[in-house]
């Protein structure tokens, strides 16, 4: 253990750069100081353990060597090259940069809160503040100037690598990005903050999956880059794939499991490490985003429940963005195959293809839903509440899902349909290029402004209004 009551300049572990094998020459012990400006971790940062007490940590502002400068509580940076983090970095008030390439994060947990027992292994409640907001203060004479911005994480970026089976915990951050890696899986990013709303968490690789990302209030960006193409498990070395060679963790003692090792993660083999709807790249899958406030825009190759067991707009689905004011953007290029959605307002949902197993819940204005390919019976629109209005509803092939908006609908444009819609008030317009089938249910309370299907309106299918506009029907109209 390295200990000091102030300051540490530098610590740099493996400072000769050279590799004795069977040696490990990272970081085995704790460091705890004051503030710290700069660590390298060698050739890593061994795991925590499993106790009350840390084997293997980084502190700054604990309890026994905590000061009172300005700096007090702070860590600088932290690098690491061809090595892995999985011990504790605590800090009291901030850490600003963490720096990995040729590594992971695994079974690592990264935190900034108010006491160093909050970093112990057996730790599962978590008192977390920010620290300084970032809002607007005024000179003397009321004139606003703006305010540095204070975030407790400032930015971890792993390169080469990935992030598996952590923790990053603090009162808002920055931005959490992955590059070149595998992407970020089974893992928590908890913040607490009221009024940052410039965090990103950007990944390529195969993506984010059964990750929980907690904003506090809001949220810039979730992006995970890819175009759905097959990704080799092996492409980032041996370190996260020990089950090709063990049955038990090295660091750890502990058996080896989707927490600690990709193979094990992925359920793929070192004979068998692409495997296509397994490793492809660029999807968000089981995971939970949530905030109280604002979403920016969530981008993906495809967003998507594994096997869910209950129905999309249950609490417990396994795939859910909950922001309780407002969202952006949501756009995935290939599918959403399993969402549940819930937000105050909308301006743009998009899906590439099909859009299946998916429960929107809107309780105000949704201003465009837009899906590439068919909107499956087993999905769900709900646009609610006073301001309850969908300005368009596009599907470019079949609508064969339900659809229910308590004020006006401005445009539906369908290929063709077969599901319901229903405005508690008017539709302004109604296009089909299709058939509109058998079973099929349309229905405004008060006016349809204009309806055209391209094809026939089949026998047992309603399209009912008070007043309906002009109409135009191709083919041939079938209705009783």
């Amino acid at each position: 253990m390295l200990s000091v009551s102030g300051t540490i300049g530098s610590v740099i572990a493996n400072a000769d750069a050279t590799d004795s094998k069977r040696v490990f020459e990272g970081i085995s012990g704790n460091i705890v100081a004051d503030s710290i400006n700069r660590i390298d971790i060698g050739e890593g940062l061994a795991a925590q353990g499993t106790g009350s007490y840390s084997f293997a940590g980084i502190y700054a502002g604990a309890a026994a060597a905590a000061g009172t400068s300005t700096n007090s509580g702070k860590i600088n940076f932290i690098t690491g090259n061809n090595a892995d983090l999985s011990g504790v970095i605590y800090a009291s008030n901030q850490i600003q940069t963490i720096s990995i390439n040729n590594g992971s994060l695994i079974g690592a947990r990264i935190l900034v809160a108010t006491g160093v027992d909050q970093a112990s292994f057996l730790q599962r409640g978590f008192t977390l503040t920010d620290t300084q907001t970032e809002t607007v203060p005024t000179t003397g004479t009321g004139t606003a100037r703006p305010a540095p911005i204070h975030y407790s994480i400032g930015r971890i970026n792993i390169i080469n690598g990935g992030i598996l089976g952590s923790q990053i915990l603090g009162g808002d951050f920055n931005t959490i990005s992955v590059s070149k890696g595998f992407g970020i899986f089974s893992s928590s990013l908890r913040f607490v903050a009221q009024f940052n709303s410039n965090g990103a968490v950007i990944t390529d690789g195969m993506g984010i999956r059964d990750t929980t990302i907690s904003a506090g209030a809001s949220l810039n960006i979730i992006e995970a880059k890819g175009m759905g193409e097959v990704l080799d498990a092996r492409s980032w070395g041996n370190r996260i794939l020990q089950s090709e060679r063990r049955r038990f963790d090295a660091n750890t003692g502990r058996l080896l499991n989707a927490t600690y090792d990709l193979h094990r993660y992925l359920g793929t083999s070192r004979s068998n490490s692409k495997i296509s709807g397994i490793t492809n790249a660029g999807l968000i899958e089981d995971s939970i985003i949530q905030g109280s406030a604002d979403l920016g825009s969530v981008n993906a190759y495809m967003i998507r429940a594994r096997s869910p067991d209950v129905a999309p707009s249950s609490g417990s689905f396994p795939m859910r963005i909950t922001f309780a004011n407002s969202t952006n953007k949501i756009t995935a290029t290939s599918a959403i195959s399993g969402l549940g959605l819930s937000t105050g307002r909308i301006n743009q949902l998009s899906s590439g293809g099909n859009m299946e197993r998916t429960s929107v819940q809107v309780a105000g204005r949704a201003k465009v839903i837009a899906v590439g390919g068919n909107l499956r019976g087993s999905s769900t629109i709900n646009v609610s509440g006073p301001e309850g209005f969908l300005d368009r509803l596009f599907v470019r092939r079949g609508m064969f899902g339900t659809v229910n908006v308590k004020r006006t609908i401005g445009s539906l444009e369908f290929g063709s349909q077969g599901g319901s819609v229903q405005g508690s008030e008017n539709i302004t317009n109604v296009r089909v290029t299709g058939d509109v089938l058998t079973g099929s249910f349309t229905r405004a309370a008060r006016t349809i402004g204009t309806l055209f299907v391209g094809g026939d309106v089949q026998s047992g299918a309603v399209i009912q209004a008070r007043n309906i506009g002009t109409t135009t029907i191709v083919g041939s109209d079938l209705r009783d």
